[in-house]
């Protein structure tokens, strides 16, 4: 067989169905009449969900943390249940808004009126709330 005839049968047999097709420029991949479809539906974009802010509040159920000083306005919280003390002295501290002092007094140690230490009571509720009322009577808001 004559090899020349061969190669010439090859490369017309590749391009008479290019030159058939008349494909339009820019050439999209894959052609409309391409028979070719999804099965599956393309995942939908992952849902992005923020946490749930919960205010805070004087219970401290949902809220992660408090907000100073506008929670020192909290009642003091009652004892429920069993908590058990080993003396007097670790007691916790909370803001008594009647007199601006902090105190200790037996309760349950959650809370957003509730601190460990005396200091961080004040630290926390007395001197912002005495700055704010001295803010207040020289006429400058407080933020």
């Amino acid at each position: 067989m004559y090899k020349c005839a061969l190669v010439v049968v090859i490369i017309l047999s590749n391009i008479v169905p290019l030159l058939a097709w008349r494909p339009s420029w820019p050439f999209k991949w894959p052609p409309s009449w391409w028979p070719f479809r999804r099965t599956t539906p393309r995942p939908a974009n992952p849902n992005r969900t923020t946490p749930i802010y919960h205010p805070p509040t004087c219970k401290w159920k949902y809220s992660s943390n408090c907000e100073y000083p506008k929670l020192c306005n909290c009642p003091m919280s009652l004892v429920e249940g069993y908590i058990r003390y080993s003396s007097k002295k670790d007691y916790p501290w909370y803001f008594d808004n009647k007199t601006m002092t902090c105190k200790q007094a037996p309760g349950d140690p959650s809370g957003c009126n509730r601190f460990a230490e005396r200091k961080e009571c004040q630290w926390n509720c007395v001197i912002p709330i005495k700055k704010a009322l001295k803010w207040k009577r020289q006429g400058l808001k407080f933020a």
